[in-house]
């Protein structure tokens, strides 16, 4: 199913991601697309406090933080600065992608085709004064989310 929701604020945008987050298992690969400053991090971030993980950071530059926990580990992956696929291969981060966890990850059109076929997408961009996210998964319609067709 896809659904969408409108958030004002940065307030909004992490109300929004705990009702995701209320229905990640460990297993669940999470996929964020968005440009630079669109929210991803607010979102990995909101998720991972759900989970008790409140030591959040942006993995821009080690490519995957490791927040370990008493729930599961939270694979926080963020793929802006690799260009090729090959470098997911060789930093073997795809073997992240399905695990025991977690796995949140930020630029996944840096990994193509090794994203799971079953991770779920959201879709964060620009609307009005706030952010639409724009959620694909198999989740049943979430309060205050509109379908998408």
């Amino acid at each position: 199913m896809t659904q969408a929701a409108f958030a004002a604020d940065a307030a909004e945008t992490v109300r929004l991601a705990a009702q995701i987050a209320a229905f990640i298992t460990p297993g669940t690969c999470l996929a964020l697309h968005g440009d630079l400053g669109a929210g991803k991090t607010t979102v990995a971030t909101a998720i991972s406090a759900v989970f008790g993980y409140f030591e959040v950071s942006s993995p821009t530059f080690a490519y995957m933080n490791i927040y370990q926990g008493t729930l599961f580990p939270i694979y926080h992956m963020d793929l802006y600065r690799l260009e090729k696929l090959d470098a997911v291969e060789q930093l073997e981060l795809d073997e992240y992608f399905i695990s025991d966890g977690l796995c949140l990850i930020e630029w996944p059109e840096n990994a193509g085709f090794l994203i799971p076929d079953a991770a779920w997408h959201l879709f964060i961009s620009p609307k009005d004064d706030g952010r639409l996210l724009t959620l694909r998964s198999p989740l049943p319609l979430l309060p205050g989310w509109e379908p998408v067709p």
